[in-house]
């Protein structure tokens, strides 16, 4: 089996283009998921519907770019899609690991995964399941003192 990837951008789609100051993407990801993700907080800062709208994905999927060297990285562009979309992200697993004082060996334990995967999910390289995501919060309520 080859190693996970990180997620990598595949498409950018302006959603709502009849808006001038709409500053929600549809991002196709290497992990064959569609996430939204809103950057009106930039796009309020740019103020320059032109400029936003020259968005291009660097060569090797790993940023949008804008002129004059401006950029997101994919990591935040795809934490930030999953966390709008209400899916489980890597920070949120990690916050999970550490609030409760679980290595990746006691986390493979009482997830009764591989450490293997607890270590793809705590780099990124694969993303959380809802069902990971769910048993993290269930763990959680069954064990209030490890909190």
């Amino acid at each position: 089996m080859s190693k996970p990837q990180m997620p990598l951008i595949k498409k950018v789609t302006f959603i709502d283009t009849e808006d001038p100051e709409s500053a929600k993407l549809m991002i196709n990801w290497s992990t064959k998921e569609d996430l939204v993700v809103n950057l009106s907080d930039i796009r309020k800062f740019v103020n320059d519907p032109i400029f936003f709208s020259n968005v291009k994905i660097d060569e090797w999927g790993h940023a949008l770019e804008w002129p004059g060297g401006y950029d997101i990285s994919a990591d935040t562009l795809y934490e930030s899609g999953r966390k709008e979309s209400g899916l489980p992200t890597r920070s949120e697993f990690i916050e999970w690991l550490e609030r409760n004082h679980l290595t990746l060996t006691s986390a493979a334990k009482v997830l009764g995964l591989s450490r293997r995967t607890i270590t793809y999910y705590k780099s990124g390289e694969l993303p959380v399941p809802v069902v990971v995501g769910l048993a993290c919060k269930g763990w959680e309520t069954e064990h209030p003192k490890a909190a």
